[in-house]
């Protein structure tokens, strides 16, 4: 029975990226007339799909769709309405106007003009693009194999969210396998829904439930629900810094036999990326979260994570992650306290 829960949620990812894949354009094409002046004097008419991490998304006529560096860019000029988050967390809404200083944005809505340090940015994104561009998708695959100890452990992740002007909601899944070679095999499998909202430019709250399963550290099962609240401490172009804290219940089932439990936690977490953005594209994420138990006061878990990822071909990656999961008391007496490893795998994201 518990097993089957999380390929549930790999059946309803794979109908998601299904129907995206089939309606990629539902809404009408936009005129390309949103204009950018480069620092070299080059000037581009494009409609602009966003700008998020130090790159801005343009797709053109002759050009097809391309990046450029947001520090490369002196001029944006644009009709169409956006949204403009700047580091400070402020968010201003209107349409992009010319701009008597280089390095400034003008930002105009009805009567009131803002002028904006370009160097201050650190996203934009448009009010109206098609389905398929709010659309985020990865998959990842790996094999592990130590011919010494004839262990082989193989590695799948998947993730989907759909990015709304204020909500997102979407999916992870994640699922390792582990074979020592002397027919024990375990398993950790963790699937995840959630729905989040944009507060502010900086605060940002998450609602979520999913299920999860680590043999190492004797847990059979455990469906859990909960929410969160996020802060960016530091958002830049290439850099990011954000605290997190929140609440979730859940229901435990151990891998031996004995009733299940039901617990409250509470979680303090931090997530720091730091990305880069000229091709190849790499980045680096450290998360680290903590999950005090309330319903029991000597129980209490940590996840941790260092992953790095380096553009192989466009929108390939190769991927090496380490990670660490401590439960202070396990459902099951007789089961380790720690499960660590490091996974190395292949992921494609869009």
């Amino acid at each position: 029975m518990f097993s089957r829960a999380p390929w549930n949620h790999l059946i309803l990812l794979a109908v998601l990226c299904l129907l995206t894949a089939l309606f990629p354009n539902t809404a009408t094409a936009v005129p390309k007339t949103d204009v950018i002046t480069l620092v070299n004097g080059d000037i581009i008419t494009c409609e602009i799909k966003e700008m998020v991490r130090g790159k801005v998304r343009a797709k053109t006529d002759n050009m097809g769709t391309v990046s450029i560096e947001w520090d490369k860019i002196t001029k944006v000029v644009s009709n169409y309405w956006f949204l403009v988050s700047m580091k400070d967390g402020s968010l201003v809404y209107g349409q992009m106007a010319e701009s008597e200083e280089v390095g400034y944005l003008v930002v105009n809505f009805q009567e009131r003009t803002t002028s904006l340090p370009m160097n201050e940015v650190v996203k934009i994104e448009p009010v109206r693009y098609d389905l398929w561009d709010r659309i985020d998708l990865s998959v990842a695959f790996g094999f592990n194999w130590n011919k010494g100890s004839q262990v082989l452990q193989s590695n799948f992740d998947a993730n989907a969210k759909y990015k709304g002007k204020i909500y997102s909601y979407g999916i992870d899944v994640s699922a390792m396998v582990t074979d020592r070679g002397d027919g024990e095999i375990t398993r950790r499998n963790d699937s995840k829904l959630f729905l989040g909202r944009e507060l502010s430019g900086r605060f940002h709250a998450t609602v979520e439930a999913g299920t999860f399963r680590n043999d190492e550290l004797g847990i059979r099962f455990r469906m859990f629900g909960g929410g969160n609240l996020g802060y960016f401490l530091l958002r830049g172009s290439n850099l990011e810094l954000r605290a997190i804290t929140g609440a979730s219940v859940n229901r435990e089932w151990a891998s031996v036999e004995a009733d299940p439990s039901n617990n409250a936690e509470g979680r303090i977490g931090t997530e720091f990326t730091m990305f880069y953005y000229d091709t190849p594209k790499s980045d680096i994420t450290v998360q680290a979260d903590f999950y005090p138990n309330f319903t029991d006061s000597e129980r209490y878990r940590f996840e941790g994570s260092i992953s790095g990822r380096q553009e192989i071909i466009k929108d390939l990656f190769i991927k090496l992650e380490y990670y660490e999961s401590k439960d202070s008391k396990p459902p099951a007496s007789n089961t380790a306290k720690e499960d660590r490893g490091i996974i190395l795998s292949i992921e494609w994201t869009k």
